[in-house]
């Protein structure tokens, strides 16, 4: 046969002969090809950034200040727990804004209370009671979340859904945020029936990239006096990213406290997921309003 000329094919042409997938995701592919929007190994670079974190010894010494029964978590464990959800945001989070670049970007928002050993790289519970106990008392959080603008670059999305009055507006728990020695402290009111009033501090960081930008947290000091419930341990990851609908966020926090009762657990659950859809829909309405400037 001789040479034959590659055929052209129009988009609706194209649209009739594929699947609905099919034809998304090779449109997402081309749109990403785009100028404007990062590629996959964006990231990449994140989960590099992550990993070169240098651990804060507060971290530790706030998970061995918990204790129960006069009893309590030794600075082994506390390390190794650490290091831990440490990778685990990083896996984690990796693979989500991954997905969210391939166009995979259905919202949600998870709010549980994982089991003993959900960090461990075999998912082996602790050997002591001790350690399984405080395991068993984490709360972890899942948000993706889309908004309809293709105007704010990530790192303007960031600032405004981190500002301390956005934050504020949006939980009813928040009473202060200030800014001490480099370190962001919160103090919360606290929760009736499932938490004490908390005042901690946490070194935060950021990383800017071309279409994306990130925040990572990480308590690191409980400055307050009795009148306060520690928090022993919180880490969290905050992503803004540029894609073809306008911006997706992605959340990852994983925090520890008090123990919760069953009903303290089904209370602070609907609580925490009303909290990030409020802050949601403020993020919308302020980005909506925006755009319209």
């Amino acid at each position: 046969m001789g040479f034959q000329p590659r055929q052209r094919i129009s988009v609706l042409e194209l649209r009739r002969r594929l699947s609905a997938r099919q034809f998304f995701l090779i449109l997402a592919a081309w749109l990403f090809a785009l100028p404007g929007w990062p590629d996959q190994g964006v990231s990449s670079e994140i989960e590099d950034w992550l990993r070169q974190l240098e651990s804060d010894p507060g971290v530790v010494l706030e998970v061995i200040a918990f204790s129960h029964r006069d009893s309590s978590v030794d600075e082994d464990f506390a390390e190794k727990l650490a290091a831990d959800i440490h990778r685990l945001i990083v896996q984690e989070s990796g693979a989500k804004v991954r997905k969210l670049m391939a166009g995979e970007r259905t919202p949600f928002i998870h709010v549980e209370y994982p089991d003993a050993g959900f960090a461990d790289p075999g998912g082996q519970p602790p050997d002591q009671s001790e350690e399984r106990r405080f395991e068993t008392g984490f709360i972890r959080t899942e948000v993706i979340a889309l908004f309809d603008d293709n105007n704010t670059p990530p790192e303007t999305a960031l600032r405004r859904y981190t500002a301390p009055e956005f934050r504020k507006s949006t939980s009813s728990q928040l009473k202060e945020i200030t800014e001490e020695n480099g370190l962001v402290c919160v103090e919360t009111k606290g929760l009736r029936f499932v938490l004490e009033p908390t005042l901690s501090c946490s070194r935060v960081q950021e990383l800017h990239l071309p279409g994306i930008s990130a925040q990572h947290s990480q308590v690191v000091a409980n400055p307050g006096g009795d009148e306060f419930q520690n928090v022993y341990f919180k880490e969290s990851l905050k992503v803004f990213v540029s894609v073809p609908e306008g911006l997706a966020l992605y959340y990852l926090n994983f925090t520890r406290t008090t123990d919760l009762s069953a009903m303290s657990r089904y209370v602070g659950r609907g609580k925490i997921s009303q909290s990030q859809q409020k802050a949601i829909d403020e993020m919308r309405r302020l980005l909506g309003r925006a755009a319209t400037h």
